[in-house]
């Protein structure tokens, strides 16, 4: 009778952990399952992509973990990281002991970071580009990309309404600025290396659809690269024309503005700050001077891998610029 009832118990107990088996997520060789459309189930993810982390973010459902959390400020400022999001190490190489600790779901990367892919072991994982990567970008490369994500986290109705958001954001951002700078009708968009060294970014970086949906025009001084730039010297600035703003996206060093401060070249081209001041002590000369010269406006740092938050976050940062020689011409 024992014995009997001994098998029993044996058997319940081995369809108990077959149930368990076939419904727990990270089992070897077990595909994520298919996105549904109702899941409200927030999935558990980590990413080492700032691009994924912050449209994630974005969306309302940050991830669990991703890699170089304490820089991630320096490099991009919208959005804000969640506080309770993990620092799992550095973004190329993560903490292997961290990283086999944390209770996850999915992995979302893409093949920049193909070489980690042995250290994920048996948890699901979806590999994506937020970055829409044609000769051309476009906004509606980014939207489809970020539909995308949102379907892989189980949340296709949070995407929808994200995207909704940020294209009427990115309206408001545009009138905002075009009311406020009445004569400015195109952007190039450069990150300084050194004084004499600039990164130039081109039509197939996220700035271009950023300044059609604000309703500006782009003007890129060369064909970009895979990364949507070309490097350039100082000198190549002379090929903007007067209708055009040149927008500095941070980090922009003290170093290297005092550097530029110092450079005989940066002066002729017209950039200085030097008459920037909107104080009524300024003198008629000097107020005519800052109204004459190029535009030139400093903005808080944009991830310029990013995705649709990237674009949001500059075009809002277009309106709010850390430091501007155009201060006479906006009008409230």
């Amino acid at each position: 009778m024992v014995a009997k009832v001994f098998k029993v118990a044996v058997l319940l107990l081995s369809v108990g952990l077959i149930g368990c088996e076939n419904t727990h997520f990270s089992t070897p060789k077990k595909q994520p399952p298919e996105p549904q459309p109702t899941d409200t189930a927030s999935l558990r993810v980590i990413t080492p992509d700032w691009a994924i982390a912050g449209t994630l973010t974005a969306m309302g459902y940050p991830p669990l973990a991703t890699g170089d959390v304490k820089f991630y400020p320096d490099w991009s400022i919208d959005p804000e990281l969640s506080p309770k999001t993990i620092d799992m190490g550095t973004r190329y190489q993560p903490n292997p002991e961290l990283f086999s600790q944390l209770s996850v779901d999915l992995i979302i990367d893409n093949d920049f970071y193909q070489h980690l892919r042995p250290l994920y072991g048996n948890i699901p994982h979806k590999s994506m580009k937020l970055q829409d990567d044609k000769e051309v970008a476009s906004w509606e490369g980014y939207k489809s990309s970020t539909y995308e994500l949102g379907k892989i986290i189980r949340q296709p109705n949070a995407a929808k309404q994200y995207i909704k958001k940020s294209e009427t954001k990115l309206e408001k951002e545009g009138q905002l600025f075009r009311h406020k700078n009445p004569d400015i009708k195109k952007i190039t968009v450069v990150q300084f290396a050194s004084a004499n060294q600039l990164r130039s970014y081109s039509k197939n970086s996220l700035f271009y659809p950023a300044a059609q949906m604000m309703g500006l025009d782009f003007q890129e001084l060369g064909e970009g690269n895979a990364w949507g730039f070309i490097t350039i010297g100082l000198s190549e600035l002379t090929k903007i024309d007067k209708e055009t703003c040149l927008i500095i996206v941070e980090p922009f060093s003290v170093m290297v503005q005092k550097e530029l401060s110092d450079n005989d070249l940066w002066h002729r081209l017209g950039y200085s700050f030097a008459k920037a001041s909107s104080d009524k002590s300024d003198n008629a000369a000097g107020n005519q001077e800052a109204v004459s010269n190029p535009c030139v406006m400093v903005i808080a740092p944009t991830w310029i891998y990013g995705g649709v938050p990237s674009i949001v976050g500059f075009a809002h940062a277009l309106n709010q610029p850390i430091k501007t020689n155009q201060k006479a011409t906006n009008h409230d």
